[in-house]
């Protein structure tokens, strides 16, 4: 956890971008429908698991921050954006524990590394239910 919040993570992140959605439900749909493949982490990923809690933000693991795939996605450069576009690492990004997202350790790793108290409630249900070689 260490090594992503601190290295990996960074070399992960295309970019924070706004979209033409309006809640996070409605970011996971318009990403989901633009972007075929796309998988999720953070709690977008972590509700998908646990159903505990799904922040404001949506992180996706889209790939390589493509211009085509920008122009598709409507996807416009914001510090306030509420899609958190990241770079496919392996089968982490690619098999995951429910439909459509990330490993379950990228998923706790991106919770761990969130300060809303919630995310952190969400990444100790993930660790008990998927990652309990963990302990």
């Amino acid at each position: 956890v260490a090594g992503y919040s601190g290295s990996l993570r960074q070399r992960l992140l295309v970019g924070r971008y706004a979209v033409p959605a309006a809640n996070p439900r409605e970011v996971e749909r318009w990403v989901d429908e633009c972007v075929p493949g796309v998988r999720f982490g953070g709690t977008a990923g972590a509700y998908r698991l646990v159903e505990h809690y799904r922040g404001p933000l949506t992180v996706a693991h889209i790939g390589p921050g493509a211009e085509e795939v920008r122009k598709r996605l409507k996807a416009l450069a914001s510090p306030d954006g509420d899609l958190i576009w990241m770079r496919k690492i392996g089968s982490a990004s690619e098999v995951g524990d429910s439909p459509g997202t990330v490993h379950p350790l990228l998923i706790y790793a991106e919770l761990v590394t969130d300060s809303d108290p919630r995310a952190l409630e969400s990444a100790a249900a993930v660790r008990e239910r998927y990652l309990s070689w963990s302990h």
